[in-house]
């Protein structure tokens, strides 16, 4: 599991041993469920896992991008040995090199709010500040956390300065502080971090 899925388990672990009830909200297969049967740690009535791309199939969990996933990859991989063979060169236009996050659409920052507004939680907790968009399509009152995994414009700097092609263009200390600024609660992973959040 990677470190920042484990950051985000734990939390949810520690709400739910609180007696939290819990609606995860999964914005376009973000977190990577893949064929897991999460229902069994994080299933009914205590959590509910919904999104535009989540669907119930036998019991179990299952979001459609990552059900597509494989067959893009066999899909690229033929279109390879086909330019391969012809002795022509795939062409691969990634604009960017690395990237340290990426922002929802409006369509999906959206969709994220209105099942917000239909939960009327009382606390509202944000995977990064890339989500934080969200909060202009929320409608009810609840607090907000964001937790921040890393001080992002950090990296964004430091790859920047190393010659790459980061995204998302133009991230800075000053778009991370206004995305901060909108929260309630900032929640560190480190007491380094936290004093320069602070």
């Amino acid at each position: 599991m990677a470190d920042h899925l484990g950051y985000i388990y734990a939390i949810l672990n520690h709400l739910l041993r609180q007696g939290c009830q819990i609606t995860l909200i999964v914005m376009s297969g973000y977190l990577e469920f893949k064929q897991r049967d999460y229902t069994k740690l994080y299933g009914p009535p205590s959590t509910r896992i919904v999104g535009r791309d989540i669907i119930y199939l036998a019991g179990r969990v299952w979001v459609i991008p990552n059900l597509i996933a494989p067959l893009n990859r066999w899909k690229h991989r033929a279109l390879a040995l086909i330019w391969r063979s012809s002795g022509k060169q795939a062409v691969h236009n990634k604009p960017f090199d690395e990237s340290v996050g990426e922002f929802p659409n409006e369509g999906e920052a959206r969709r994220a709010g209105r099942l917000v507004d239909k939960c009327r939680p009382d606390f509202v907790f944000f995977d990064t500040i890339f989500l934080m968009k969200v909060l202009d399509f929320i409608n009810v009152g609840t607090k907000s956390i964001v937790l921040t995994h890393d001080v992002f414009h950090r990296r964004y700097l430091s790859l920047v300065a190393r010659g790459y092609r980061v995204g998302p263009q133009g991230f800075s200390r000053e778009v991370a502080s206004a995305l901060l600024a909108r929260r309630d609660t900032i929640a560190a992973i480190q007491p380094e971090e936290a004093a320069l959040f602070r």
